[in-house]
């Protein structure tokens, strides 16, 4: 079995971080310079082009507070949109499902919806924020959960 595409971002993070050897220009192909901030950031800069890639930042407290400011509010608006639209196509699912089969169309109908929100919003969490999360059905199953039980004890507290 090969290795998990989860391991396999982390080793390539890790790479980035320690790799001090020469890279090449996608553009012009020469070789390109390794630059670092005070903060500690690391980039590739090709002069020629005018071409900088930099670092992923290693966690939301490396962004300015501005930029997670706004990546926070479109994570959320993000996410509502979707779980309306997608919503309302489960809700159609649902009674379809309950016509179909009573109590397991009910519980079938939960079923789809715990992996429907968490691959949501994991889709959202890769867009917004960069961060890659384990993709598998059960992870996103238990992340559909999460944000489930999250989301509820909102209204139930409020």
């Amino acid at each position: 079995m090969g290795e998990s595409r989860d391991s396999v971002l982390i080793d390539l993070k890790e790479s980035w971080d320690k790799s001090k050897e020469p890279r090449n220009c996608s553009v012009c192909g020469k070789p390109m310079t390794h630059m670092e901030s005070n903060s500690g950031r690391s980039s590739w800069v090709c002069f020629d082009c005018n071409i900088t890639i930099n670092a992923p930042p290693q966690s939301v407290a490396d962004l300015a507070l501005w930029s997670r400011v706004l990546r926070y509010f479109l994570h959320g608006v993000a996410f509502s949109v979707l779980i309306t639209v997608l919503g309302v196509f489960w809700i159609f699912s649902l009674v379809i499902l309950i016509t179909i089969g009573s109590f397991l169309g009910l519980i079938l109908g939960f079923a789809i919806l715990f992996p429907l929100v968490g691959g949501m919003n994991t889709l959202i969490s890769r867009f917004v924020w960069g961060f890659y999360m384990r993709s598998s059905l059960w992870d996103v199953c238990l992340h559909g959960l999460g944000c489930q039980l999250f989301s509820c004890s909102q209204v139930w507290f409020s």
